[in-house]
């Protein structure tokens, strides 16, 4: 009798083989490096935590994505994490609270959830980022949308596009780094979310015009 990998791995998991691992470990070193050279340090979370404190930090993520079971040791319920990014808010609030802000953290490591979507089957997947904590500046927001693109550029990644999707991005941006006249910021947020770059321009917003 024949055995196949279906026989072998759960649905949405698979075996990475050379080719495909050494791509994404060059891959995944490109982006580190650089975040490196941008200060961004390495932290690396545990895979498992206590569910319930994790599930508290999940703002917008649902709980039930992540892989449950009983600790033998401590007989609580333990989670195999699903997203780095809330045990990364973790270690700012608690073990690095004391550390001078704006604080500049990336990390790098494996997620698992239990049910994936039709765009992407893989339940198991690589997850990269970086976190700016302490700052809600523009120059911040700025600093971390660079640096993603320059990491995935690093990577080798082309054609990159950014999509912004902050409620008060030109209200925010009006204030100081691309000044508008009051009575141009409605007009200014109409023609960017139906990306009109001549009505964006007839409306004075002509700064505006990158983040189509």
């Amino acid at each position: 009798m024949s055995v196949t990998t279906d026989d072998l791995l759960p649905e949405g998991l698979s075996d990475r083989l050379p080719r495909e691992a050494a791509i994404a470990t060059r891959a995944m070193r490109a982006i580190l490096g650089a975040m490196d050279a941008h200060g961004y340090d390495r932290v690396r979370p545990p895979l498992v935590e206590f569910e319930k404190s994790m599930a508290e930090r999940m703002n917008g993520i649902s709980p039930r994505r992540m892989f449950r079971f009983v600790d033998p040791s401590s007989l609580r319920t333990l989670a195999l994490r699903s997203d780095m990014t809330v045990q990364v808010g973790r270690i700012a609030a608690t073990s690095l609270a004391g550390a001078p802000r704006p604080l500049r953290l990336c990390y790098a490591g494996e997620v698992a959830i239990i049910r994936a979507d039709q765009l992407d089957p893989a339940r198991q997947r690589l997850q990269l980022g970086a976190e700016l904590i302490g700052s809600d500046s523009v120059e911040a927001a700025a600093e971390v949308v660079e640096l993603a693109i320059e990491a995935l550029e690093a990577a080798g990644a082309t054609a990159i596009s950014v999509d912004f999707t902050l409620p008060d991005l030109v209200d925010t941006l009006a204030k100081e780094a691309l000044p508008l006249a009051p009575d141009a910021i409605a007009a200014v947020r109409r023609e960017l979310d139906t990306k009109d770059a001549g009505g964006l321009r007839d409306a004075g917003g002509e700064a505006y015009l990158p983040l189509l």
